[in-house]
């Protein structure tokens, strides 16, 4: 029961830690989803915060 408390705070701690991050990497998805790019060759950390979501 202890384990599982730890278990649920740290994914709850992560989630807030990162929730801007992954809310900015969804809208690139999104963005970029009808280039033929695969989501995975997408940047992860490096240049995510540099690509314009709207290519427009």
């Amino acid at each position: 029961m202890v384990l599982f408390l730890l278990i649920l705070l740290f994914i709850i701690f992560i989630i807030l830690r990162f929730k801007s991050w992954i809310i900015n990497y969804i809208k690139v998805l999104q963005t970029y989803k009808h280039i033929p790019c695969p989501p995975h060759r997408l940047p992860l950390l490096g240049n995510l915060f540099n690509l314009p979501l709207n290519p427009y």
